[in-house]
């Protein structure tokens, strides 16, 4: 069976109403550090760019979310 495993960068963000945004980057670079998350997390709230009923106007969290993969191989005769 083939493995893979994903890593995602999920940012969240609160809105105005109460509500959370979230923005998920596939495959992020590994040398990422916190206070460079924070940093794109600050330019995106400023650039009030994200935000579908709400503008986002604070950082909620930041997490990597790791999928593990796993396929089934099939016998088809």
């Amino acid at each position: 069976m083939a493995e893979i495993k994903k890593k995602n960068l999920v940012l969240t963000f609160n809105t105005a109403a109460g509500g959370e945004e979230k923005l998920t980057i596939n495959t992020p670079s590994e040398s990422l550090t916190a206070e460079a998350i924070s940093a794109a997390m600050d330019a995106i709230i400023a650039s009030k760019a994200l935000g579908e009923a709400q503008l986002v106007t604070d950082k909620a969290e930041a997490k990597y979310v790791i999928q593990q993969v796993e396929s089934v191989e099939f016998n088809m005769k």
